[in-house]
């Protein structure tokens, strides 16, 4: 597929960029940087606004690097807020030192869900190699899931004895049904990319090879359809989740600590 890509903003961790209708928000590396520093989360969430502010656009798109969103970057995130003895194996016994970096981490990617809930575009998470817990959140606030077929989503949490963030507990019910998303957060390790077609999690499974340019043109065959449809659709399906601000002060201040 031609494309005449029209980039808005690039650094060394994301990258804003506008195709035909379609806006897209790439994540390339340093993930929680973005979601704890505030001068960096600012940046993104003011380059998510330019797209949604932009009436030409009808989708926006979010990929990220394929180890962008892995087990190793959620490590590393915890080894700097924890104490020193935290390593690979022994995360169950980590003691939290830096609270202040790690409230601020559950704060900015509830808001960033939150600006995902409010849109008034078709959010699609374009997902592509290991997703850990709180970016699987992230994922299931979007209207669609794509993923490629080599996509996992790591339920990090269980693994490092910390509690599930990025509202999976809140999403995952509303998808699956209380059971079937108990046994998951519970139970499970992770999810594969057909595991998660199977469940209804994910629209699409897509080759790796030209990954992207296949995700554009399932978008593209969407927002063909017409914005009146999306717009009262995308209205619509937003009242399942009126709750969510609710459920998301709660896990801020029960869990803050924790």
């Amino acid at each position: 597929m031609e494309k005449i890509s029209d980039i808005i903003y690039e650094d060394q961790n994301f990258k804003c960029l506008k195709i035909g209708k379609i806006g897209i928000m790439k994540i390339k590396n340093n993930v929680f940087k973005i979601i704890t520093s505030l001068n960096e989360y600012e940046k993104f969430i003011g380059y998510m606004n330019v797209l949604e502010s932009d009436k030409s656009i009808s989708a926006i798109v979010f990929f990220n690097e394929k180890r962008a969103l892995g087990n190793e970057e959620f490590k590393n995130y915890l080894k700097n807020i924890t104490t020193d003895e935290a390593n690979d194996d022994a995360f169950n016994k980590l003691r939290i030192l830096n609270n202040e970096t790690r409230n601020r981490k559950h704060i900015i990617i509830n808001n960033i869900i939150s600006h995902i809930i409010r849109s008034k575009k078709i959010i699609v998470n374009a997902a592509d190699g290991e997703i850990v817990t709180p970016f699987f959140g992230a994922a299931l606030a979007a209207d669609l899931r794509l993923a490629s077929e080599e996509t996992k989503f790591i339920l990090s949490h269980s693994q490092m004895n910390i509690h599930p963030t990025g509202a999976v507990p809140y999403f995952l019910p509303k998808y699956l049904g209380h059971a079937k998303a108990s046994q998951i957060l519970l139970v499970s390790d992770k999810i594969t990319a057909k595991e998660a077609l199977d469940l209804g999690l994910v629209y699409e499974v897509l080759p790796a090879e030209n990954y992207e340019e296949q995700c554009l043109e399932v978008v593209n065959k969407i927002i063909s359809r017409g914005d009146t449809a999306i717009k009262s659709t995308i209205k619509m399906l937003a009242y399942n989740f009126q709750d969510l601000v609710e459920y998301t002060n709660m896990e801020e201040c029960e869990y803050a600590a924790i």
